[in-house]
């Protein structure tokens, strides 16, 4: 949301997920495509340093569109989400990890990891729910079910094993690394 177009009304959205986002990048909020050319005069000063610097976008933009913001020419890494999506189900996850192996082949960037953050339910919790269960629905619901924090401690552990043996960058958020 770097760059914005709010000359028009804004279109009524579901969501923001990256399904919520024009491909093309002409979305009014997010992932613009004027955006790569800030990053590019970023990339200017991060060459300055001895050794350059790297940076990673924290964008939620579409898989398709991640390899621009992690060129050499702009951060170098963009961060890859699409782990906090998955359900605890196998299946899902070696889904997820082809594809963005695939992709980073294909684009030459190396893949980032990513199982939470301070925007989602971490995924200690989100591991101790039954499976397909809407996060969004179930934190202002409540909170029912309750969470099987012994399921979801196991499995999160698991996960953070799975996601450290993989190419590419981790990103770990304080207490992860335990499974919290």
């Amino acid at each position: 949301a770097l760059a914005k177009d709010l000359s028009g009304k804004l279109p009524g959205r579901r969501g923001f997920g990256p399904d919520e986002i024009a491909l093309d990048g002409s979305d009014p909020l997010f992932d613009r495509n004027e955006v790569h050319e800030i990053y590019k005069t970023w990339r200017k000063v991060f060459n300055e340093y001895d050794p350059p610097r790297v940076a990673v976008a924290e964008s939620g933009a579409p898989a398709a569109r991640r390899p621009l913001y992690a060129s050499a020419d702009e951060l170098g890494q963009a961060f890859n989400f699409d782990l906090m999506s998955a359900n605890w189900d196998r299946k899902d996850f070696k889904r997820i990890i082809t594809s963005n192996l695939k992709a980073s082949k294909l684009d030459g960037s190396s893949s980032t990891w990513v199982l939470s953050n301070h925007d989602q339910i971490r995924h200690t919790a989100r591991y101790g729910l039954p499976n397909n269960t809407n996060w969004d629905a179930w934190y202002v619901g409540g909170f029912k079910p309750p969470v099987d924090y012994h399921t979801g401690f196991a499995r999160a552990r698991g996960a953070i094993m799975l996601m450290l043996a993989l190419p590419g960058s981790t990103y770990l958020y304080q207490g992860e690394e335990l499974g919290l």
